[in-house]
């Protein structure tokens, strides 16, 4: 685990490969220049941070008559003879080369959830050159990790296109005083729900579009294009000239504004700079203000100068500070287990054996090598290193051979020392010395352990993130495994092939929702008898239009579990059966999603004083106004 770059042998034998990085805040131009090369170059791949910015991108690729895939966890359109590909950063395809590759948003790198996939991107990606977009805070990480795989990097900055200032002296202390253009931020979604109740009440000229991360891409994207104007109404000028401008005239939003939407802001309005971010509540860091602020001003927009602004004093003074500050720089890269160091780890832990007894093995198996081409092409092996994998499936034909070379091995060397008249330091069995050939490249009897290690897969996460050893230069840390934890002991119960219930474990699933865990766990019922897996009416609601917030949960929860069951089935197509009915499902669910959130106009009487909690509830569900 300390060299990962040592994982993908195809992309070390293109180096040294080019590694351009474009640094700039939002809004500075270097993602389309980044792009500007890829549309040029006969092959490439997109590799984008979320769905929206991949759909973005495939487009944009199409309008400029590119053929291009795309290709996410959830959605497939593709065509024969396509030179492109725009993909969701986890979906890169590493087995294919390419002329040029662009992945965006790098800082994401050094992510405590999703940080692996980009540097399995980066690591990985068999292309010629590659651009890196995002702010300048993972250049120094970038440059440790280029030295290693023998890249080479060539740095070019941006700044804004259009200025982004504070608004001096001047905080926001009522709703009433938001106006058109504006984008208020808060971070839960019942508090995105009462302010956009309380400034439609308050400014009845003004609609609000709302964004926050649980809604479906596509409404996230609809929200979008109405906020920008894109569904315009007709009006006129004082001359009587027609003119056109958004029926909605102010955003409400959480975080999830920072990235993968172009929005016409003028001014972005926090209204708190405090955050619960899963763990814990906590002040917004200095990279997530600049993110989101960032989003005010659009170059070529109506609104191209930009103001930032909060609703207290104190956080106006804290903003500006951490606007004005350098970025912090990004000091490692993220980690995920693959599926075989899980399944090694596994063989080792269900043998029993010592890590002294392992670390005997590996010695033995190094001097056993036949020949000194042998030894120089596992120069790189060392013998307390027992997740390289590489080397591992060099000599064993299944890890189940693995297990079995590594406890005969182990029996024998005990059986010896037992053994009464042995010689003195003759504790370790050599491959060239044995008759027993099989002991290390055995096949035949191992296939069972297809099946997987006999050590439960949640159990193999939490030793792998204790355990697992990252050598001493600090360039790599291994992601949060806590959620994948819990989704492989929500399932530990079904009888399924280790690759597929890590398959599983790498599915899309809110594990903090009752309703997606359970159908989950359907899933994986029906999946591990060898059913057909059918999602049932108790899983999937009645679509029916909601009236308020409560409904509009309901379908978003809907569609969590249809995007699941999309993600599973291109994974499981013999068994995931209903994907076309599904996938016009979800588009029925996103469409009531996007009307509701349309029509939806609140007031702010169901948090006021005079209700009861049930009396609120029954106001926000039935969407009636007192």
């Amino acid at each position: 685990m300390s060299e990962p770059h040592l994982w993908y042998p195809l992309a070390r034998d293109l180096s040294p490969r080019k590694v351009i990085c474009h640094v700039g805040p939002t809004n500075s131009g270097k993602t389309h220049s980044a792009l500007e090369s890829l549309a040029k170059a006969k092959t490439g791949v997109y590799c984008g941070p979320l769905r929206l910015l991949a759909w973005e991108v495939y487009e944009a690729l199409r309008e400029k008559s590119v053929k291009c895939d795309l290709i996410t966890g959830q959605e497939r359109d593709q065509i024969p003879d396509a030179t492109h590909v725009s993909c969701t950063v986890e979906m890169t395809d590493l087995s294919t080369q390419y002329d040029c590759a662009v992945i965006d948003e790098t800082q994401v790198i050094g992510d405590s959830s999703r940080g692996w996939a980009w540097t399995q991107a980066l690591l990985g990606v068999q292309a010629k050159e590659i651009h890196l977009c995002g702010n300048a805070s993972f250049l120094p990480l970038i440059r440790r990790i280029c030295h290693s795989t023998g890249d080479t990097v060539e740095v070019r900055e941006y700044t804004r296109l259009a200025p982004l200032v504070v608004t001096p002296n001047s905080h926001v202390q009522s709703l009433r005083a938001v106006r058109r253009g504006d984008c208020i931020v808060a971070f839960s979604r019942k508090k995105l729900y009462k302010i956009k109740a309380s400034i439609e009440k308050l400014n009845p000229q003004l609609r609000c579009c709302i964004i926050y991360g649980a809604l479906p891409p596509d409404a996230r994207r609809q929200q979008a294009l109405l906020f920008n104007g894109s569904h315009e109404a007709t009006t006129f000028d004082r001359k009587g000239q027609k003119k056109s401008r958004s029926q909605f005239d102010v955003l409400v939003a959480s975080d999830a504004v920072g990235m993968g939407l172009n929005l016409a802001i003028k001014r972005v309005v926090f209204s708190s700079l405090v955050k619960f971010d899963g763990t814990e509540t906590r002040r917004l860091l200095t990279s997530e203000i600049k993110q989101i602020a960032g989003r005010a001003g659009r170059y070529g927009s109506e609104f191209e100068q930009g103001e930032v602004t909060a609703m207290s004093r104190e956080d106006v003074c804290y903003l500006k500070e951490r606007i004005e500050m350098p970025d912090d720089d990004i000091h490692r890269a993220g980690l995920f287990p693959t599926r075989e160091q899980l399944e090694l780890l596994g063989a080792f832990l269900d043998t029993g054996v010592s890590r002294k007894e392992l670390k005997s093995f590996w010695a033995d198996k190094l001097s056993g090598a036949r020949t000194t081409e042998q030894r120089m092409n596992n120069r790189h092996v060392d013998a307390d290193d027992f997740y390289r994998t590489s080397y591992v499936l060099q000599h064993f034909r299944s890890v189940g051979a693995f297990a079995c070379a590594l406890t005969d091995y182990v029996d024998y060397v005990r059986s010896r020392k037992k053994s009464k008249g042995r010689r003195k330091g003759r504790d370790i069995i050599y491959a060239s010395d044995s008759d027993d050939s099989d002991m290390f490249d055995s096949d035949d009897s191992v296939d069972t352990l297809d099946d997987g290690p006999r050590t439960p897969l949640s159990v193999l996460f939490d030793v792998f993130k204790n355990c697992v050893e990252l050598g001493t230069d600090g360039i790599y840390f291994i992601n949060d495994l806590d959620e994948k934890r819990e989704q492989a002991a929500a399932i530990s119960e079904f009888r399924m092939r280790f690759r597929d219930r890590y398959m599983f474990c790498l599915a899309p699933v809110n594990i903090d929702s009752k309703d997606v865990m359970k159908a989950f766990r359907s899933m994986a019922r029906q999946f591990s008898r060898g059913d057909e897996v059918i999602l049932s009416k108790k899983h999937i609601p009645p679509l029916i239009p909601p009236k308020g917030p409560d409904e509009l949960l309901i379908l978003e929860t809907a569609h969590q579990i249809m995007d699941l069951y999309m993600w599973l089935s291109f994974r499981f197509p013999e068994q995931f059966i209903q994907a076309k009915e599904i996938s016009a499902m979800s588009a029925v669910c996103v469409s009531l999603i996007d009307s509701a959130l349309k029509n939806l106009r609140m007031r702010s009487t169901i948090t006021g004083r005079g209700h009861s909690e049930n009396e609120k509830k029954k106001i926000m569900v039935s969407g009636k106004r007192t």
